[in-house]
């Protein structure tokens, strides 16, 4: 009989969870994706941090630079 003849060759190794025809870039895709939505959500939200910090910060710069003028006080020069 055909159907009974053993194949010729031996396994030699056995490799388990390995596929040659697979990227590597296929088994980071899900912390690459959460990844990039972390950033996506992260970036926008320090920025307006930071730049909330500056603006206050020059406006209170801007404030201690123009004192306002007291009652009495003229805008023009000494007398």
């Amino acid at each position: 009989m055909i159907l009974s003849k053993r194949p010729s060759g031996r396994i030699l190794k056995v490799k388990t969870g390995y596929n040659p025809n697979s990227s590597s870039v296929g088994t980071n895709l899900a912390p690459l994706l959460f990844g990039g939505a972390f950033l996506a959500f992260f970036i926008p939200v320090v920025s307006f941090l930071v730049s909330r910090r500056l603006r206050r910060m020059r406006d209170a710069e801007d404030r201690a630079a123009v004192k306002p003028l007291q009652e009495g006080e003229s805008g023009g020069p000494a007398e």
